[in-house]
């Protein structure tokens, strides 16, 4: 009987130095972001259409917690 289990194992993915850099960057925007989104008064978030509570809850996330449309 053969092992059959080494043709099943994926290959183990190595991040290169620039996607490291990417992901890291992608991060500290969306905190930026959020800081942002947390500091604007309720007069700012009307203009925007969106309420204080949903400003709260989205300034709230953890940075690493962002839709993967958000990413470039």
């Amino acid at each position: 009987m053969t092992d059959m289990t080494a043709s099943f194992t994926r290959p183990a993915r190595h991040s290169s130095a620039s996607d490291i850099v990417a992901r890291v960057s992608h991060w500290l925007n969306v905190a930026r972001s959020r800081r942002a989104l947390a500091a604007l008064d309720a007069m700012q978030l009307a203009d925007l259409g969106i309420s204080a509570t949903e400003a709260h809850d989205e300034a709230s996330r953890p940075f690493w917690d962002a839709p993967s449309h958000w990413c470039r």
